[in-house]
């Protein structure tokens, strides 16, 4: 499922922005261990976002499967988790295939807009197989634009369980500016047989 949202650590700023919604990043002291178990303690300080919608295809409506994603940081990466509850688990599409390559998997990506232009984005990805993608975006178009050779240093790992499956991320920041830092990511959990909220 995926979400338009703002993030913000405590020290990000802003402009007004009366349509989006609002969800801020949790500082951390120790950093997860990503193992896409989401069962480490900080996640449980972590306010989960779960006001959702979709995208495609009926954008703005509810979404057909119930996500929950968390935002934390420290001071050298940006961690997301993500539990994404499938009334049928037993059907959850995992395709292996190599890195920068999903198949039918089912996927979450992760989509930050770091120039704060809602023209150009970098985009991170897992699959729930635990294949990982990642893509710069140079265009405002879906596909076009899209610079598959783009390698930043990240971590990521999927697990399935009875209710689901969860994932986790760990992107480190190098671009942080005197201000703090703001982004306008977009939450992509995809699969070929499902609707993919927003």
């Amino acid at each position: 499922m995926s979400a338009a949202l703002w993030v913000l650590p405590p020290a990000g700023t802003l402009p007004a922005q009366p349509s989006a919604k609002v969800a801020r990043a949790t500082r951390v002291t120790r950093a997860p261990r990503i193992d896409g178990r989401l069962d480490e303690a900080l996640w449980a300080g972590v306010r989960p976002i779960d006001d959702l919608v979709q995208r495609q295809p009926r954008e703005g409506a509810a979404p057909t499967e119930r996500s929950e994603i968390f935002i934390a940081y420290d001071d050298e990466a940006l961690y997301i988790g993500a539990r994404l509850h499938r009334v049928r688990p037993q059907e959850i599409s995992r395709t292996f295939t190599r890195r920068d390559g999903f198949g039918n998997a089912e996927r979450l990506n992760i989509i930050i807009d770091t120039q704060r232009d809602r023209r150009t984005a970098v985009g991170f990805g897992i699959s729930a197989a635990g294949v990982r993608s990642d893509f710069r975006h140079t265009q405002d178009e879906e596909m076009r634009g899209r610079e598959s050779q783009f390698d930043p240093v990240w971590n990521a790992s999927a697990q399935l369980d009875s209710t689901g499956w969860t994932a986790e991320t760990r992107i480190l920041l190098r671009s942080r500016t005197r201000a703090g830092w703001a982004w306008t990511p977009n939450w992509a959990s995809a699969s070929s047989s499902r609707s993919t909220p927003r």
